[in-house]
């Protein structure tokens, strides 16, 4: 079970809401799950303007363990859900990332998630056969 101080930080930000209310919330989840004591490291990434693919800025988080990539996860505003070239634009990303990660991950597996406020899709890339699940 979450504490009641993380479950607080993901309702009081509502479905209309940006998604930079939501970066806290996230932020706040994954230092619970991936302790620095650990050997972790959750970092926010950004990309120099010309390396995004679409107008809105993206706020990427990615976990690190011991220095290597474990885990990416993109947030979008609940909002755009409905938009079907935004789910598109969301999974170019991911796999985007992945490009760029892959190689680096100390595991077979690196994951990752697409977060449309609350709304997770999940991801998988596999580092032997190179393929990328959902």
């Amino acid at each position: 079970p979450w504490p009641q101080w993380l479950i607080h930080a993901f309702t009081r930000v509502t479905v209309n809401t940006n998604e930079k209310l939501y970066y806290p919330a996230y932020n706040m989840l994954l230092c619970e799950h991936f302790k620095g004591e650990d050997g972790y490291l959750v970092s926010p990434v950004t990309y120099p303007v010309a390396e995004r693919a679409s107008v809105d800025f993206v706020v990427e988080y990615a976990v690190f363990r011991y220095g290597d990539p474990i885990l990416i996860l993109e947030v979008k505003a609940p909002s755009r859900l409905k938009d079907k070239s935004a789910r598109h634009e969301a999974d170019d990303q991911i796999r985007q990332r992945y490009e760029s990660l892959l190689d680096s991950c100390p595991i077979n597996k690196l994951r990752a998630i697409s977060a449309f406020g609350t709304m997770l899709a999940f991801y998988e890339a596999d580092k032997i056969s190179s393929r990328i699940t959902p």
